[in-house]
């Protein structure tokens, strides 16, 4: 390569389409007013896509992104097992961090980047879900 060039990869670099939708979805979400703490949180449980503050509320988000709707919006891929895991790790998240006594939210952001070189589809889905058995525990 001679010096002074270079690669580009245009707007969405060389990251994997899951890793290019959260940044956009942490991008979407500091627009409409959260603060985001947390990216792609590891536990032992898994890992928490984005974690925001919201009011004093934490927010604990799963981001689903696709090229397209085929199989229908991202949103479904978040059925109640991934609720659940979501649920367990959010709980840890809250015992190592001190915040059992805060407010939680579950959101859930969709992302569908059709095109390589536009901005993609987000929708937003604020209080998603909600898990019973945690409830109690916040």
């Amino acid at each position: 390569m001679r010096a002074g060039t270079f690669w580009h990869f245009g707007p969405l670099g060389g990251r994997s389409l899951g890793a290019r939708g959260e940044a956009a979805a942490a991008r979407y979400l500091k627009r409409k007013g959260l603060r985001i703490v947390g990216r792609s949180v590891r536990a032992p449980l898994g890992e928490i896509d984005l974690v925001a503050l919201d009011d004093g509320t934490v927010v604990f988000v799963e981001v689903k992104t696709r090229r397209s709707m085929r199989a229908g919006t991202p949103a479904l891929a978040v059925d109640h097992r991934k609720q659940r895991r979501l649920g367990r790790l959010a709980l840890h998240f809250c015992k190592q961090h001190g915040l059992l006594g805060c407010a939680v939210r579950f959101d859930v952001v969709a992302v569908i980047w059709r095109h390589r070189w536009r901005p993609p589809q987000i929708d937003h889905f604020r209080g998603a879900f909600d898990d019973p058995d945690l409830r109690s525990l916040f």
